[in-house]
């Protein structure tokens, strides 16, 4: 009897451990997966610690963006947990999350990303006022979604080689289009995006990145994201500092946005030569990380070292 029990919890805490799928997170109208990753130090213990949320981007996994942004690597060194949402080749065959569907279909899936949050929160110790969200891509549409939708679950979000919330009003195609060839649009174009939001809400800080040669969604995309949060946040879209050669790259250049009170709202790392894909910068040093791979490329720049913290959960 004692080696059964024995069993039993070894392998409930091996289900700790590692970033293994969870079954049953909730009602899952999107359809979608659940993955989680805990560090071994937070299995037993009695603090609580941030959230993650990390979604991937077109044919991409749960698996391949934990592998190639380093998040879960960084969990282990600073403590927290990180959740990744999966998409399902059922419901898209790119694995794309349907931020860009005006229907149910986007909805459901803003409701099973929400869901996840849910049971993290009630089932792990998490401080949920240090809960985050981050995505890739068609992830960083829908990290986008979710920060408008929900913007009372998050401190802060960041969407790399994304755009803005309802970018096109027909939706479908229009959007994708719209990600390739995104213009100048206006103030008000932006407003009315935004007609179904209570923009008298709080909503969380944002930080973006892409790369100035992005081919598959046009950097114009960030810089109108910025347009449309700057409406929520009541503020105009004027960044208030530069700083070229960040931390001596000179492939990384950064502009920050502050509100009228003077605390940052935007955060938004441009980089130089690079396409669709995740700058990383593979090696052990304490500000090296990531796997290079399809949509990961080294720069010489841990992006997500330098997005955990703008987060909050790296002190330098």
């Amino acid at each position: 009897m004692k080696g059964i029990i024995y069993i039993g919890i070894f392998f409930f805490s091996f289900q700790l451990l590692a970033s293994n799928e969870i079954m049953g997170f909730g009602s899952n109208p999107g359809n979608l997966r659940m993955f989680i990753h805990v560090p071994q130090q937070l299995v037993n213990s009695r603090v609580k610690v941030p959230v993650v949320l990390v979604l991937h981007g077109c044919s991409q996994t749960a698996k391949i963006v934990e592998k190639q942004s380093g998040w879960s690597d960084l969990a282990d060194k600073y403590g927290f947990i990180v959740v990744y949402p999966e998409q399902k080749k059922v419901n898209n065959p790119m694995g794309c999350f349907r931020w860009y569907d005006y229907d149910d279909k986007e909805l459901d899936e803003v409701k099973s990303v929400y869901q996840m949050l849910d049971f993290t929160e009630r089932n792990y110790k998490v401080d949920t006022n240090r809960v985050f969200i981050y995505g890739l891509s068609a992830g960083g549409v829908m990290t986008v979604h979710m920060l408008i939708r929900h913007p009372e679950k998050f401190q802060a979000g960041a969407c790399l080689a994304g755009g803005p919330f309802k970018m096109s009003e027909d939706g479908g195609m229009a959007m994708l289009q719209e990600m390739v060839f995104m213009e100048d649009q206006s103030r008000e174009e932006w407003k009315r995006s935004l007609k179904e939001i209570d923009t008298n809400q709080t909503f969380p800080r944002l930080i973006l990145g892409h790369g100035k040669k992005d081919p598959l969604v046009n950097i114009q995309n960030s810089f109108e994201l910025i347009d449309q949060f700057s409406i929520l946040y009541h503020m105009d879209a004027l960044e208030d500092s530069l700083i070229m050669n960040f931390e001596g790259n000179p492939l990384i250049e950064k502009r920050i946005y502050r509100d009228q009170s003077g605390e940052e709202k935007i955060q938004f790392y441009l980089i130089e030569n690079t396409g669709h894909a995740l700058p990383v910068d593979p090696g052990e040093g304490e500000k090296q990380g990531g796997k290079t791979g399809m949509f990961a490329v080294d720069r010489d720049f841990f992006s997500t070292y330098y997005i955990a913290r703008d987060f909050g959960l790296i002190d330098d």
